[in-house]
């Protein structure tokens, strides 16, 4: 009876150490906002001021909010909010001109990972919404979709494209923008062509039980809240993370072989889309996006970004891969990971998630190409 009593009130003492500790360190969170208030102003630079939901449903891969697919296995559901809307098939929004319906001659599929859906950024300000403008502002008359999705690689996104086309879908042209996911989950799962696939198996072991159901997503929103509010997970995490350096995961040498893996993956994929393109009438263009491990000139922001994510060994990979695509001639396809290279601002929100100024950019650069391939002089 005395040990249980040593156990519970053990227990309570421990429960009121935590409140207190969380007491004090939010009170000095507090503190240290009224301070950097100058330092946070500059956020704002970067990211658009959007609703509590609107934000979870930009910045986070909220699995609530995703369709797990038999091809696909995730993508959004519906949203509607103030800058960030969804709609039934899960695409997008992307901007276009009040006088759509009666302009649009063409219309154009954009797909990609997280960085061409836009985290971080409004409907308005994603890379294909300024793609958008740049071509309808232009005197041209075409219809922009935002195909994107978060984890999603080039593969996933060419087998998407496919059921799309079996569908009836019919676009007149497809734009890709890859090499982040490509290459980061070929890192994770060390196979070229890997995918972000741990959550999607664990449903797939779970879904047929709802109670199993129940208490995994109860677990995942405890997690969550943790994360969220938790001062002692903050600032344990930021403190601990100082003193672990990045696990050497490859030897130079398996490090060379999975990014001559994943280039060949890709190429094999971009062979498939190939055949794609003649059977269904489309003209296709592939980039290679700009990622913050390759970019030559940092800003000190950019440095303290890299260093928080540590590069490491996945910058590494990403830096031999941009080494061998340079030394390839492939068709329709462009590398653009250089576009940012020579900016002074700060573009970058973590190592491949732009800012609404940096999705700009990138823009522009892939409107000059494409203007460039596809759109002679004719008006």
């Amino acid at each position: 009876m005395k040990k249980r009593k040593r156990l519970f009130f053990g227990f309570i003492i421990a429960v009121l150490v935590i409140i207190t500790v969380e007491a004090c360190l939010h009170i000095a969170h507090f503190v240290v906002l009224g301070v950097q208030k100058k330092e946070k102003s500059k956020d704002s630079e970067y990211m658009i001021s959007l609703s509590k939901e609107d934000k979870e449903a930009s910045m986070d891969m909220d699995w609530t909010l995703l369709n797990t697919l038999q091809y696909l296995k995730w993508r959004r559901e519906e949203y509607a909010g103030k800058y960030v809307n969804i709609n039934s098939q899960g695409v997008r929004k992307t901007w276009f001109p009040v006088d759509a319906p009666k302009r649009f001659t063409e219309t154009i599929y954009m797909f990609g990972g997280s960085p061409l859906w836009g985290i971080g950024a409004g409907d308005d300000y994603t890379i294909p919404s300024y793609f958008s403008k740049l071509l309808n502002n232009n005197e041209y008359n075409y219809l922009v979709y935002n195909y994107g999705e978060s984890g999603y690689t080039f593969t996933r996104e060419v087998i998407n494209l496919i059921l799309l086309l079996r569908e009836g879908h019919r676009p007149d042209y497809v734009i890709f923008y890859d090499g982040a996911n490509d290459v980061d989950a070929a890192y994770q799962s060390a196979i070229p062509g890997g995918t972000f696939h741990l959550v999607s198996r664990k449903l797939e072991r779970i879904k047929q039980n709802d109670i199993l159901m129940d208490i995994y997503f109860f677990w995942c929103d405890l997690i969550d809240l943790i994360k969220r509010h938790s001062m002692i997970y903050r600032v344990s995490k930021e403190k601990i993370s100082i003193y672990l350096p990045g696990r050497q995961r490859y030897s130079n040498r398996e490090l060379h072989s999975l990014a001559d893996g994943i280039i060949e993956y890709y190429v094999k994929s971009k062979g498939l889309l190939d055949h794609l393109s003649i059977a269904y009438g489309f003209k296709y263009i592939c980039f290679w996006q700009p990622v913050l491990f390759s970019k030559k000139n940092l800003t000190n922001e950019e440095i303290k970004i890299y260093q928080k994510q540590k590069g490491g060994q996945l910058g590494q990979l990403y830096i031999i891969v941009n080494g061998i695509l340079a030394e390839k001639s492939l068709t329709n396809f462009f590398n653009i990971s250089n576009t940012l290279d020579n900016t002074l601002k700060r573009y970058y929100l973590d190592f491949c998630h732009l800012s609404e100024e940096g999705n700009e950019a990138v823009a522009k650069e892939m409107y000059r190409v494409f203007k460039k391939e596809f759109l002679p002089d004719t008006r």
